[in-house]
């Protein structure tokens, strides 16, 4: 059986790892598209992967731009992808459901995404996917029908302890030292315009209220300024989720981070325009379900400071989060294994519901 996997993102990427290497070791013939973002190519490199690479245009606000651009790269995926002749497409990628309807070859697409925090890619994709797979509870809008909910988030496909087990040689890198992580992002997706998150006079403050209780580190997309730049943590970016394992806590603009923090079982302070203005289904769940991450808007400087200071001070703060994650888990299934028998059992896993 040839699987074709379309990655947009490094997140994508980790997604589907431990799928690929499921279906590798089944002798499934895989082949792998990529946009190249942020650390994606990296990552495959670093792993041995062979891929084939379509370069997206400059980032546009444009909307007409921005459907130019996709017809651009329908086109040049489509020269590919007709060659390789898959039997099935899987994704985040408004690509494969265009192609798929063409050369009539199922297309899934994965979405851990609110389909009205999205819509863009929501209406660019959906109407010609053939399925979509979320968590339970995701809104898909218009395109319920064709959504297999299960009960799991794209995080426990690779930070689940049935597939991560952190490096500890990672703190003979950083220090033994407690430390603590920021992370500030780029903000360039089309989703993401006008969502600002920490700038550089927040991070000052963090920075001091953080430094007295062990080392800080930051994680970043966008350029630092020249006082901040002596806390860029130099890692490979297949490190990063080692670091994060082991930081006390982790704050930042960053959606998906956030997300994996608290799959870990770190406290998470997301901070960025989306955080109490949006509801995204996944992070609500994670911060008023198991209580593992906080959301504060960016407006709100004053609470995040307040919230920082209250958790270095909480002695208790790190068995609290272990208990919360492990609640977590209990509830919820693998979704590497998940996946991987979504695709081994495709089209009847359609109609099967998968359990722990």
């Amino acid at each position: 059986m040839k699987v074709l996997f379309y990655l947009v993102h490094p997140g994508h990427y980790h997604l589907f790892k431990n799928v690929i290497k499921n279906l590798s070791s089944l002798n499934y013939e895989i082949s792998i598209i990529i946009r190249p973002k942020e650390s994606l190519e990296q990552l495959l490199k670093d792993d041995g992967h062979s891929f084939i690479k379509i370069n997206d245009g400059i980032r546009k606000k444009n909307k007409l731009a921005m459907l130019s651009d996709m017809m651009k790269r329908d086109y040049r995926a489509f020269k590919i992808i007709r060659h390789i002749k898959p039997d099935i497409m899987i994704g985040s990628s408004v690509e494969i459901t265009h192609i798929g309807k063409l050369l009539s070859i199922p297309s899934i697409i994965t979405h851990e995404d609110d389909y009205d925090n999205m819509k863009f890619f929501s209406y660019s994709a959906f109407p010609f996917a053939t399925n979509i797979l979320s968590p339970i509870g995701c809104r898909q809008g218009p395109w319920e029908s064709k959504c297999i909910h299960y009960p799991g988030y794209h995080e426990l496909a690779y930070l689940h302890p049935n597939h991560f087990n952190a490096n500890d040689k990672i703190k003979d890198i950083l220090g033994h030292d407690k430390y603590f992580l920021l992370r500030f992002s780029q903000f360039n997706a089309h989703h993401d315009f006008g969502f600002n998150g920490i700038s550089d006079s927040i991070a000052h403050e963090l920075i001091s209220i953080l430094e007295k209780h062990g080392k800080v580190f930051i994680s970043s997309e966008r350029e630092l300024d020249p006082t901040l730049e002596k806390y860029r943590v130099k890692l490979k970016p297949s490190q990063m989720h080692d670091l994060m394992n082991y930081a006390e806590m982790y704050i930042g603009d960053s959606q998906t981070m956030a997300m994996e923090a608290a799959i870990l079982g770190i406290p998470a302070i997301r901070f960025n325009k989306f955080a109490e203005n949006y509801s995204i289904t996944v992070l609500d769940e994670l911060e008023n379900k198991y209580g593992l991450t906080i959301s504060i808007n960016n407006r709100n400087t004053e609470k995040l400071l307040k919230t920082v200071k209250e958790f270095v001070e909480n002695k208790e703060l790190k068995n609290l989060w272990t208990e919360r994650r492990n609640k977590m888990l209990n509830d919820k299934i693998d979704t590497c294994e998940y996946i991987t028998r979504f695709i081994k059992e495709y089209p009847e896993s359609i109609q099967k519901t998968f359990h722990k």
